[in-house]
Formats: C-alpha cells, structure tokens, sequence
C-alpha cells in the first residue's frame, strides 16, 4: 500500500469521509477528500489525492470509510489478466436459469464493484442470445470468462474459448499492455483503481 494511503486510512480510523470533489485529465485524476473528526471538536480535515495511469473511477455523492484493495481482488486483477474470447453453441435446459448462474459465479468472482453486464454480450438480451443456441458470450479477463464457460458446461452447453490476448488500456493517446502493478481504494461507494497515488493532506 502507498505510504499516503495508509496516513489516510489511519486519518479515517476516526471519522468517516463526508465529501468528495474531483478533476479528471488525461490519466490522471485528482480528488479532495473532508472528514469530520468524530470529537467534542468536530474538526474538518481535507486532503488531496492525485491518481496516475487511471484505469477506472466510479464518485458517488455518499462518502463514507476509506479501504484499499489487496493486490489480488478481481478490481485490479481484471485489469491485468489476458482477455479471452467465449463462443457458445448449444441451448441450456432452462436459458433464464443459466443466466442467474452466471449472476452467482461473477458475483462470487468479482464481487459487487464489477457489473454483471461489463464483460457479457447482453445487447440482444443474455437470456435470448443463449435461447438462440449460438454466439459470443462474453469477452474480458481470463479467470472471470474461463468461470463462464464452466457455467454453460455444466448446462451440457458446447463453449469455445479464443486464443488469449494481453491486456491493454488507453493512455490517454494510445493504447499500450497493462503490466504495472494496480492499487484501488474506495471511499463509500466511490471507486478508483489506479498505478499510483500521491497524497497531500491540505489541512
């Protein structure tokens, strides 16, 4: 964990953080955190965060206690792990079933900050596409669409998982392989995943 994040996290042990303002340019994102310490002071502290090789951010009005991610959570591993392809063929006993099955595993897999639909072909509706008998399922990390296409198999549904394929991300002008290690903190219900962080605290 960055130096910084831990004064913050330390800062926070006290207080929950109450609001939350931010800039975004290029990569980089810089946020302004307030806490109001839980005393007979009711001091108000703020402090400055800035992002680097931003992969993701998510801000929501509704502030709340700072957590840091572990190295290995699926927030910063979906980022990192090669992408793989899923083709299905073949229709599942029961299509809407199959579709809460891949509810279960992507929760159990990527928790509640990843949306089910980030990484399935749910344009023409999941539970259609798979009453068709055929198609591309999903596309996204490695660990995530190999858990996919268990589920269809366990359905006695024929899958294809494609050749894999590195992980890449915009730079802000082009496109390059993602290999630096992630940190990702969340503040409430505030997301940011992100290569490094800079902390300042203002007062």
């Amino acid at each position: 964990m960055p130096d910084g994040l831990s004064r913050v996290l330390e800062d926070s042990y006290d207080g929950a953080f109450t609001r939350i303002a931010a800039s975004h340019f290029g990569d980089e994102l810089v946020l302004e955190i307030w806490k109001v310490q839980d005393d007979e002071t009711s001091h108000e502290s703020r402090w400055r965060i800035r992002a680097r090789g931003v992969r993701e951010y998510r801000l929501e009005e509704a502030a709340g206690d700072l957590e840091v991610f572990e190295a290995d959570h699926f927030v910063l591993r979906q980022y990192l792990e090669p992408r793989r392809a899923l083709g299905f063929r073949g229709q599942p006993p029961s299509p809407a079933e199959t579709v809460g099955r891949l509810w279960l595993i992507h929760r159990d897999i990527a928790g509640e900050w990843v949306p089910f639909e980030r990484y399935l072909n749910v344009c023409a509706g999941l539970e259609d596409l798979l009453a068709g008998g055929y198609g591309l399922l999903a596309e996204g990390p490695e660990s995530l669409v190999r858990a996919y296409a268990n589920v269809l198999s366990e359905q006695e549904v024929s899958t294809n998982l494609l050749s894999p394929t590195p992980a890449n991300w915009w730079n802000g002008t082009n496109w390059v392989e993602s290999t630096a290690p992630l940190t990702g903190i969340s503040i409430g219900r505030s997301l940011i995943v992100a290569e490094d962080f800079e902390v300042e605290k203002i007062d």
